[in-house]
């Protein structure tokens, strides 16, 4: 019996597909903003390719850099932390803003994250 040993980055891309196989087919630029919050560009690029969608909207996305990571937020953490928001609040805030920028993309300006937040 043979025994198969997969490398870390094999065991990665098997797990990060399989976050993705639960989302649905990703058909717009907030599904693939979706994918790339979970994953990196080479899986999500897989992961259409086996949806059967072209990849038009990734490449789209990388290039005019969309944000789609909490670290694409033009509000930090830090700006929360001065705002008087705590621990676990700022955590849930940047993901509740990560969220609204993976659909609205224009919203991701400190004048529109900062009216969400109030």
């Amino acid at each position: 019996e043979m025994d198969l040993k997969l490398s870390n980055a094999e065991k990665n891309y098997i797990n990060d597909m399989n976050k993705l196989k639960d989302l649905k087919k990703p058909e717009t630029k907030a599904d693939i903003n979706r994918c790339l919050s979970i994953t990196n560009e080479n899986v999500t690029n897989d992961f259409l390719t086996l949806c059967g969608v072209k990849a038009d909207l990734l490449f789209e996305i990388i290039e005019n850099r969309e944000p789609y990571l909490i670290g694409h937020l033009k509000i930090k953490g830090n700006d929360l932390l001065k705002m008087g928001y705590g621990g676990n609040e700022v955590g849930e805030i940047l993901k509740r803003l990560q969220n609204e920028v993976i659909e609205n993309p224009q919203s991701n300006t400190k004048a529109r994250l900062l009216k969400l937040i109030q």
